[in-house]
């Protein structure tokens, strides 16, 4: 076998190191992987294999090598071509890469700003709902305020709770603001508790030197009316002047008085011997009615269209009836009683439009018509009467009177026992006696030693 001779190795080396390595590798060493640059650098540096039995003369193997040699340079436009190609391609890709990445961004971009949005949406939609919920319940607590007031304090619950609920969370803070403040003055306006200067002064009966005056109050002829059982005696006093005028003075019968009540321009009081009545225009007092020996604890009176008295009989669980007819009083007849499965023995109060009502010591309440209890139960209240509760009512009032004194409430019902409305105060628990001015929208109120009124709203 031949081959070069070690000094034309040396040469070839070195010719390739200086030229062909430079020119070519460093251009292509950045392209290709390893394995295609050692294949170049084996053609350019390769041992030419040749009979080993003698070397060939230098010139022939330089012809040799220049001919392998040229062959391998027509490979170069092939290669360049080839590097070109390459590069084009990867900045194809490079390209290709960088605009999917860049539509990926700005897909997962929008789908995020979407989702966003949506969540916004969402939100807005939510706090709009709870608004409109507050809103509708705030509206119910209105409307229902007179037919089912129990329901109505429910709805206040809710409404206090859903309110504070939305305080904490970024809401429409001015729309909010709105919302609890007619809550508030719907509130405010129905489930307070009275002040004191809610109860402005009628009449002080200070100048009289004890703790307590009178008895009842009531009305006769338009003009307050109130009779003191301390003294013996019964007033009238003119609501606008503040005029008290004296109609009886030191009664022995009126120092025995239970109870009053009035029709017109006549008073008809309940004593301990009897009843009497006071007549307005003849100012005098006359016993009409001598009590019977069949009474047995007669507490109450009151009266229907003045010419029908009845008188509630504790002590013998009986409402017994006396009428007029022609100026004179006939005798006692038993409205309600003893056949009756209804134990008065409790009855605490009695007020009587058409109707005859009865309060009871338990809460309870009962109408009567034409001597028979009637279907009725209360509605609306939120917890029952209390005890030595006191009751008002007559033909000329469309609303029964419930002085709940245990409980410092005055409560108004209609004739079917619905709660219409409840007032709270404390002065409700020393209140003796009340009567009530409809048409002028006024209660006034007997409170120890005054006289005090209240606005009907």
């Amino acid at each position: 076998m031949y081959s070069f001779s070690p000094h034309i190795k040396n040469r070839l080396k070195q010719k390739g190191r200086r030229a062909f390595p430079k020119l070519v590798l460093p251009s292509i060493g950045k392209i290709f992987d390893p394995r295609l640059i050692r294949s170049l650098k084996r053609i350019a540096l390769a041992d030419f294999e040749l009979p080993r039995s003698r070397y060939l003369p230098d010139h022939i193997s330089l012809v040799i090598f220049r001919a392998k040699f040229k062959r391998f340079l027509k490979l170069i436009p092939w290669f360049t071509k080839y590097y070109i190609t390459r590069l084009t391609q990867q900045a194809r890709r490079r390209k290709k890469a960088f605009s999917l990445a860049l539509l990926l961004g700005l897909f997962i971009l929008s789908v995020s700003w979407g989702l966003l949005t949506q969540i916004r949406l969402q939100a807005k939609v939510n706090q709009n709902k709870e608004l409109l919920s507050l809103e509708s319940k705030i509206e119910e607590a209105i409307s229902l305020l007179k037919l089912n007031p129990l329901k109505v304090k429910n709805l206040v619950v809710e409404i206090e709770t859903q309110l504070a609920t939305l305080e904490d969370k970024n809401f429409d803070r001015e729309r909010i603001l709105g919302l609890k403040t007619r809550f508030e003055e719907f509130k405010s306006e129905n489930f307070r508790i009275m002040e004191d200067n809610e109860f402005p002064l009628v009449y002080d009966f200070s100048f009289l030197n004890r703790d307590q005056v009178g008895t009842s109050l009531i009305y006769l002829d338009n003009s307050l009316a109130l009779l003191d059982s301390f003294s013996g005696s019964f007033w009238r006093l003119n609501k606008e002047s503040k005029k008290l005028e004296t109609l009886v003075e030191n009664s022995a019968e009126l120092k025995e008085s239970l109870d009053i009540t009035s029709f017109g321009r006549r008073a008809y009081v309940l004593t301990l011997s009897g009843v009497y009545k006071f007549d307005l225009g003849s100012g005098k007092l006359e016993l009409i009615i001598p009590k019977d020996s069949s009474w047995s604890a007669v507490s109450e009176i009151d009266t229907y269209q003045g010419n029908n008295l009845y008188l509630l009989d504790k002590g013998g669980g009986k409402i017994w009836k006396y009428g007029e007819s022609n100026g004179q009083w006939g005798s006692k007849t038993m409205y309600f009683g003893s056949s009756s499965s209804t134990d008065l023995k409790s009855a605490v109060s009695m007020a009587i439009d058409g109707n005859v009502w009865l309060a009871f010591n338990d809460g309870g309440m009962i109408k009567l018509l034409r001597g028979k209890r009637e279907d009725f139960s209360l509605t609306g209240l939120d917890s029952p009467f209390g005890e030595n509760a006191f009751m008002y009512g007559n033909e000329s009032v469309t609303n029964i009177y419930v002085l709940d004194r245990k409980k410092s409430r005055l409560v108004v019902l209609n004739k079917l026992g619905r709660l219409i409305k409840a007032y709270n105060a404390e002065v409700f628990s020393n209140v003796t006696s009340l009567s009530v001015d409809e048409k002028e929208k006024k209660i006034y109120l007997l409170l120890n030693k005054k006289i005090v009124m209240m606005d009907i709203k």
